[in-house]
């Protein structure tokens, strides 16, 4: 087996047989495979996978995420301004929160705690906030959720059982 190569090798080795690779017929292709295989260290389907990746990428590309990445739909601000709103409506799950954005804003700028031009909120961020989704206000408030402990009444009463 192969597995003594190093790191850097492999990949050299898998740059070189990866135009090689791509350009060969079904039958030397199977060939190469095997061959690339026994250098390597790699199972068929692994080695598969990176003499097509390595054959299809562009040259002097790194990718150092493999997810894709897009860029964000909502500004900071509109984030900023939502996990403030969230706090206020005592910690409502995204649908809830969606569905009573338009009142829980129109409230909030009535009684002055939503003023324009101070702490991020303005026109642009209120239309950005009513056109959130329940799914993406949870995605949005899912770090603050994970670490911020709101505490409150119960809605429900004490159950412990009578002591006799």
């Amino acid at each position: 087996m192969g597995s003594d190569l190093s790191r850097s090798t492999v990949v050299e080795v898998t740059r070189k047989y990866a135009k090689l690779y791509l350009a060969a017929s079904k039958k030397d292709k199977g060939r190469m495979l095997d061959e690339f295989c026994e250098l390597t260290g790699l199972s068929r389907s692994r080695a598969r996978h990176a003499l097509v990746e390595a054959g299809s990428r562009a040259p002097n590309v790194v990718r150092m995420d493999r997810r894709r990445s897009r860029p964000r739909k909502y500004s900071a601000d509109a984030r900023e301004v939502l996990k403030h709103l969230w706090v206020l409506s005592g910690g409502s799950c995204g649908p809830y929160l969606a569905a009573q954005m338009v009142l829980l804003l129109d409230s909030l700028e009535a009684h002055g705690e939503l003023v324009d031009g101070r702490g991020h909120y303005s026109p642009s961020v209120r239309t950005e906030l009513e056109s959130m989704s329940g799914a993406t206000i949870d995605r949005y408030l899912q770090a603050i959720k994970a670490t911020a402990s709101l505490r409150g009444f119960s809605a429900l009463p004490d159950f412990r059982p009578f002591r006799i």
